[in-house]
């Protein structure tokens, strides 16, 4: 009897969401169902993104070669016989030669070939050789055109260690590269690309502080300061959301035995993730609240950007479903705009319509790599309240029609989105008669 029990309890305590979700306070008291991600599982249509398909038969994007398959031959002998198989020379037309099997729709051909290129350029030029960056460039690329989407996320992880060795801190094109990786990192993580999903939701979280934490020490500008602060907040929205690993931990609880739950078992990055998962409503808000200082000082009390900054410290308070303090921090933005006269634009901008958060697009996938979830569309009409939820809900169209599920998951996630809401003179009102054309996944 004894185990029938802990195995109920396990199921109560871990199998439900809501007995999952952080309090912004850590609050015994019950919590409401955590906010529906927009962009995630239900998204606008016309925000839906087409990506790379798995096969899909288009080549990477190349300039043409100049030479023929024989010219490169010829050129890569001659400099064999003159300097040996490592002749630095050979990197050049050794890329070249696989950027044209490319062409030729040759990619396993072209893939021996960078190998070899890469090779060549690390025993000449040493580890850390700035020319094995466009090799790299095109083996992701090759990597995505055959479907390889884990390998090419190696090869991705492993530009970014050379890019940091390469440039410096700072540099343009460091700053460049930055954006590149973690862009790709945020969209691994949303379609679930290898590896331990917590650990790319880290490193993001890392990077972003320790881009904060330089240009604080160097004095930088505090528009890159504000910057920083707002990609990083991309990820305390993603942080907030996460829970990827819990379900591993259902499993050892109810399965016997299995893999170990690194957030459980004591690992350092583990534990580091866990004090974000625990410290993540306070992290948002005093993300929101530097970009504040950092605004008022680069512009003023009353500039727009301070104005900006209130509109996201309201949505981040939204969507923890802290309702009033979200009105506050609207209606201090409002007051803002109006002191500075940029209401007009403001409010078209921010208040004229419901929005659903993150208004960020965070949750966004770029649909790079296939999945094989069901998908729905609807066609609603809702009231958006003024404290940002969705009433009176409404379906106009249904597709696939009559399906009884897809219809109970679409209430489900239109019960919990969080939305901006509507101002009116400066206060924030219900919005009735909305119509929407969802797609979304059950």
């Amino acid at each position: 009897m004894r185990p029938m029990l802990c195995a109920s309890v396990c199921v109560v305590l871990l199998g439900s969401p809501a007995a999952w979700a952080v309090s912004p306070y850590h609050s015994i008291v019950p919590e409401k169902p955590r906010s529906t991600p927009y962009g995630l599982q239900i998204v606008e249509s016309g925000d839906v993104l087409t990506g790379r398909e798995s096969g899909d038969s288009a080549a990477p994007q190349v300039a043409p070669t100049p030479l023929t398959d024989s010219a490169f031959h010829a050129m890569v002998e001659q400099f064999e016989s003159q300097g040996g198989p490592y002749d630095p020379r050979l990197t050049e037309p050794l890329h070249t030669m696989g950027r044209a099997f490319i062409e030729k729709g040759e990619p396993f051909e072209a893939m021996k070939v960078f190998r070899r290129a890469m090779q060549v350029s690390r025993i000449n030029e040493g580890l850390n050789g700035p020319a094995q960056l466009p090799i790299l460039d095109d083996m992701v690329e090759l990597r995505l055109l055959l479907g390889q989407f884990e390998e090419a996320d190696q090869l991705v992880s492993r530009r970014f260690r050379l890019q940091q060795a390469v440039y410096a801190p700072g540099d343009e094109n460091m700053m460049q590269a930055t954006r590149e990786y973690l862009d790709w990192q945020r969209q691994a993580y949303l379609q679930g690309v290898g590896g331990s999903s917590y650990l790319r939701l880290l490193d993001m979280h890392d990077v972003y502080s320790a881009n904060i934490e330089r240009l604080s020490q160097s004095n930088g500008a505090d528009e890159e300061i504000i910057a920083q602060h707002y990609d990083r907040m991309l990820v305390e929205y993603l942080i907030s959301r996460y829970d990827g690993e819990r379900q591993s931990m259902l499993r050892i609880q109810l399965s016997g035995p299995a893999d170990a739950d690194p957030l459980l078992n004591g690992q350092l990055e583990g534990e580091r993730f866990r004090q974000l998962q625990k410290n993540n409503f306070r992290n948002g808000r005093r993300s929101l609240e530097a970009i504040i200082e950092a605004a008022t000082r680069a512009e003023g009390p009353e500039s727009d950007a301070v104005g900006k900054a209130y509109v996201a410290l309201g949505d981040w308070y939204m969507w923890w479903q802290e309702e009033s303090r979200a009105l506050q921090q609207y209606e201090k933005a409002w007051a803002i705009f109006s002191a500075s006269g940029a209401l007009a634009s403001a409010e078209e901008a921010f208040f004229t319509r419901p929005v659903e958060l993150p208004d960020t697009r965070v949750f966004l996938s770029d649909g790079s790599v296939p999945t094989e979830n069901v998908k729905a569309r609807a066609k609603v009409m809702l009231t958006v309240s003024r404290y940002g939820e969705a009433r009176e809900i409404e379906i106009l169209e249904q597709e696939p029609p009559e399906d009884v599920g897809a219809r109970v998951v679409l209430f489900r996630l239109l019960r919990d989105v969080r939305f901006r809401p509507v101002m009116k003179d400066g206060k924030t009102v219900s919005w009735s008669g909305l119509e929407r054309d969802y797609r979304y996944q059950y």
